[in-house]
């Protein structure tokens, strides 16, 4: 498989640690990733025209809250849920997480944790429309 034939992954997150760790698996998993530590810079990528079949995204970032990425993308580059599905990845829980995955229009939202690099490949799968198995 070619990276042309891999579905493009852009991973936002300030942390070293989760961009290896989920490059690594996400890679592994058939993806094609591109890694971002700066939100702003991931903005600049897709505003220039760079095409990505998912975005996955921390919320607590230094420059700009996941949050506020998915917002700028939404509203100011009008870019849909279905154009670029975001996952969004956050080491804290949130009582109001439904919510704000509603209120920002993000697709999927995971807490990071020791399983959640499955259930990453497993919703990262789905969202650009592969066939997901017991073993994904």
């Amino acid at each position: 498989m070619t990276n042309e034939t891999k579905p493009r992954v852009l991973l936002v997150d300030d942390e070293s640690l989760f961009l290896i760790l989920y490059s690594e698996y996400l890679s592994n998993g058939g993806f094609d990733v591109i890694c971002e530590r700066s939100p702003i810079e991931a903005i600049k990528r897709i505003s220039l025209g760079e095409k990505f079949d998912l975005m996955i995204t921390d919320i607590v970032m230094i420059e700009m809250n996941g949050w506020d990425l998915i917002d700028q993308i939404r509203n100011k580059l009008k870019i849909d849920e279905i154009t670029l599905p975001v996952i969004v990845v956050s080491g804290y829980d949130s009582s109001a997480k439904e919510f704000d995955v509603l209120k920002h229009r993000a697709n999927a939202f995971l807490i990071k944790k020791g399983s959640s690099v499955i259930e990453l490949l497993r919703q990262a799968n789905l969202l650009v429309g592969r066939q997901v198995t017991s073993k994904s």
